[in-house]
């Protein structure tokens, strides 16, 4: 189901990867792959420019799945929504998370350019 979710959101059907990267979620809770679902779910609706909901479901990566591999990503990305809806003060927190976190990521690489 994980991979279904991945070429649906490589064909821009963000609710219908949203539908399976849930189902994933639901039906294996203990799995490692679920912070990497709920990254997804965030990029879905980054990527339909919904930059409000994609910074709340960014936030459940970093907050509950704290060992994801996609945690860097989410911090960067949340960077990313907030830059895209003028919030300058949260994206420069974020970006400086992403540097002190993981400063050896490229991610941290990323957003030492980005930071005003």
């Amino acid at each position: 189901m994980l991979q279904n979710g991945l070429a649906k959101l490589q064909m821009d059907d963000y609710a219908g990867a949203r539908v399976d990267f849930t189902s994933f979620m639901s039906q294996n809770p203990n799995s490692p792959q679920v912070g990497e679902a709920q990254f997804y779910i965030a990029e879905s609706y980054f990527n339909e420019k919904w930059f409000e909901k994609a910074i709340l479901e960014y936030q459940v990566v970093i907050a509950k799945y704290t060992k994801s591999s996609k945690r860097p990503a989410s911090l960067y990305k949340q960077a990313l929504s907030f830059e895209k809806i003028e919030d300058e003060v949260n994206a420069n927190a974020r970006f400086k998370d992403v540097i002190r976190n993981y400063p050896l990521s490229p991610e941290a690489k990323l957003a030492k350019k980005r930071l005003k």
